[in-house]
Parts: structure tokens; sequence; C-alpha cells
């Protein structure tokens, strides 16, 4: 029971952060264009 919170929690993180990687990912692009 205790894995699967923690694998709830760590497939919502990593969601969370691939977001976030990506918003600033697409800052930096629209900076360099």
């Amino acid at each position: 029971m205790r894995q699967l919170l923690l694998l709830i929690f760590v497939f919502f993180a990593s969601q969370w952060l691939f977001k976030k990687l990506r918003r600033a990912q697409a800052a930096a692009g629209a900076q360099a264009g």
C-alpha cells in the first residue's frame, strides 16, 4: 500500500516537473529567438 502511494506521488511529481521544464525551455527558446 505504501509503495503504491509513493508510486503515485512520483508519477505526479515527474509530470509536474516535465511541464515546468517544457515551459522553461519554451521561455529560453523565445529569448534566444
